[in-house]
């Protein structure tokens, strides 16, 4: 899976953090693709507002159905968990 980002690591990094320490994953960061060169909508809506914001690209074939999409939301609902419990990211930073 890949996590994208571009100027804000707030979320990115801890999250990037968290993926590869539950081992059996491979984790790209702006990978497949840089999501400093293609992230528009998260620019736009939340980085020019100063949130914090996050991608992720999973292939298409690992959601491809109900169990693929439970395990991946499982997987991510683990990561983000600590993430979103730091207080510290719920201020507005422009980067």
């Amino acid at each position: 899976m890949g996590v994208l980002w571009n100027r804000d690591p707030r979320m990115a990094e801890p999250v990037l953090a968290a993926l590869r320490a539950r081992g059996g994953l491979t984790v790209g960061d702006n990978q497949p693709y840089s999501g400093r060169e293609i992230n528009y909508t998260l620019d736009t809506h939340a980085g020019a507002a100063g949130l914090p914001n996050v991608s992720f690209e999973i292939r298409q074939d690992l959601v491809a159905d109900e169990a693929g999409c439970v395990r991946w939301a499982a997987i991510l609902a683990e990561a983000l968990a600590g993430v979103l419990a730091d207080e510290g990211l719920y201020r507005a930073e422009v980067y």
